[in-house]
């Protein structure tokens, strides 16, 4: 959030999570008929009617990147990150300061990651909204298929944005098993929206 503007800026995960929701109903994980204790919708885009949280994670204000474009591989072929994974980047992002919220949602097992991404991206456009950038699968870049776990590879979108040592749901619980499992098919977007008097707030997504 700028102080000055007064404006939020956000994270949506809309095809990361689609993705591992399918791979819960494949990992023995127990399908969820609530959401987990302190979870609460982002107020600007609620969530895909029977769907639960399953990992949630608020931080008042901290700074982090939007990608706007697909990652490419680091120029330095030796560049890695903290999980010796190759490191990628996008050449086009916004680093942008500010409220930080991650939900991760399991699905109606009969609703494709496609249907909900485009559902999120129409209530963006009506609150006035701008989708900014949108990929799916090997367009996004990087491993197409790696969630924030894992090492010794090449980075893919979500460890981008962060790894599996940022997570603290309890192992083997759904929110670990869906955010840190494989992806079967990717989605992304990012998008801004106008709020408390114009200030622009992003949001972004990916998997199934």
């Amino acid at each position: 959030m700028h102080a000055l503007k007064s404006t939020i800026m956000r994270f949506f995960w809309a095809g990361l999570v689609l993705a591992l929701t399918v791979r819960l109903a494949a990992a023995d994980a127990t399908v969820p008929t609530a959401d987990i204790g302190g979870a609460a919708d982002n107020q600007l885009a609620k969530r895909y009617e029977g769907s639960f949280i399953v990992s949630y994670a608020k931080l008042a204000f901290t700074d982090f990147s939007v990608p706007l474009s697909p990652l490419k591989p680091s120029a330095d072929p030796d560049a890695r990150d903290a999980m010796n994974n190759r490191v990628f980047a996008p050449d086009k992002k916004a680093e942008v300061e500010g409220a930080l919220t991650r939900i991760a949602y399991v699905l109606p097992a009969e609703r494709s990651p496609l249907e909900v991404l485009r559902n999120y991206q129409d209530v963006i456009k009506a609150a006035g909204g701008e989708v900014l950038f949108e990929c799916k699968k090997e367009e996004c870049g990087g491993a197409a298929d790696r969630s924030s776990s894992g090492g010794g590879g090449d980075m893919s979108l979500t460890m981008y944005s962060f790894h599996e040592s940022d997570l603290k749901d309890a192992a083997f619980s759904n929110g670990a098993c869906a955010l840190a499992s494989g992806i079967n098919d990717q989605r992304y977007f990012s998008a801004k929206v106008p709020q408390d008097g114009g200030g622009p707030i992003s949001r972004y997504r990916p998997i199934r």
